[in-house]
């Protein structure tokens, strides 16, 4: 961590999101304004994501693999979640199991462990993790998972429509693998 000149604390600061296309939905949104205003009180902000160039399709969200590992949208500094391409008949089997519910957890354990292959140093460096969103994708799992190999501090911000989305068992399996929750109301709050 370093200190300005003002002895202000400046953090090195990553926020995770499934995908970064910040025109396409109100998370995005929530995460591109939280990135550039984090920037604006001199934090070094960085969105690491699995996609930031185009919407993934379908289970497209399990292998889809950005050119660039690092890019800028908006202005906000991106990393990319990058899969190793050998691993791609892998990805095809986790997303069947993936589609039945059942399955979900030997799904699940299967994208953590493949994750892990050339994202192990994903956050080193940072200071704080601030995951946005829920547990679709899978994406926070490899977050937290990276997080946890550097010593990373992690936040989620769940934005939990209950009983909709955001409170499921993977969910509420993956909020437990943060520090803090950082909710958006006193509904979420005690819900969760």
């Amino acid at each position: 961590m370093s200190h300005s000149s003002q002895g202000n604390l400046k953090l090195r600061i990553a926020i995770g999101i499934w995908m970064f296309k910040s025109g396409t939905g109100g998370l995005q949104s929530h995460a591109e304004h939280l990135a550039k205003q984090l920037s604006k009180l001199g934090h070094d902000v960085t969105v690491v994501t699995r996609a930031y160039s185009r919407v993934p399709e379908g289970t497209e969200y399990l292998c889809f693999n950005e050119a660039e590992e690092n890019g800028e949208v908006n202005g906000v500094k991106v990393v990319a979640i990058r899969f190793q391409p050998w691993l791609r008949p892998l990805h095809w089997f986790i997303g069947k199991l993936a589609a039945r519910k059942s399955l979900v957890p030997i799904a699940l354990w299967l994208f953590r462990q493949q994750a892990k292959v050339g994202n192990g140093e994903l956050l080193k460096g940072f200071d704080v993790v601030n995951f946005v969103g829920q547990a679709n994708g899978f994406v926070g799992y490899a977050i937290a998972d990276a997080a946890r190999r550097s010593n990373v501090p992690l936040v989620f911000q769940p934005t939990c429509h209950p009983f909709q989305i955001g409170d499921s068992k993977a969910d509420l399996s993956l909020f437990r693998l943060g520090r803090r929750l950082l909710v958006h109301t006193q509904y979420e709050a005690d819900h969760l």
